[in-house]
């Protein structure tokens, strides 16, 4: 193995961190999610810097659930009102996760 490809993998996590960040910071900036922050008397700040203090495992598990929302809503298998209540419950849940560390 060289020493560019010893690299590009050590360089991998990092990346796919960045990219699993931005997957939930994309959810919140959307107008549902900013609806979503307001109900909740969230300020996006918060979620940024909350995201930032969370784990590598929480940030994947969280960012998938994202794709999907983001894909069902985008399908037309969820309603403003059903993605309004779950970008809720996640909002709630990486707010947990980063006070009870």
């Amino acid at each position: 193995m060289s020493l560019g490809e010893l690299s590009k993998d050590a360089a991998r996590p990092a990346e796919t961190r960045r990219a699993n960040e931005a997957e939930i910071r994309q959810l919140f900036a959307t107008v549902d999610g900013q609806k979503a922050l307001k109900s909740a008397n969230v300020e996006y700040a918060k979620i940024d810097r909350a995201v930032s203090s969370m784990s590598d495992e929480d940030v994947a598990r969280i960012s998938s659930r994202a794709r999907e929302l983001n894909q069902d809503f985008a399908g037309g298998n969820l309603k403003d009102h059903e993605l309004l209540v779950i970008l809720i419950v996640v909002l709630i849940v990486v707010i947990l996760i980063v006070v009870l560390r």
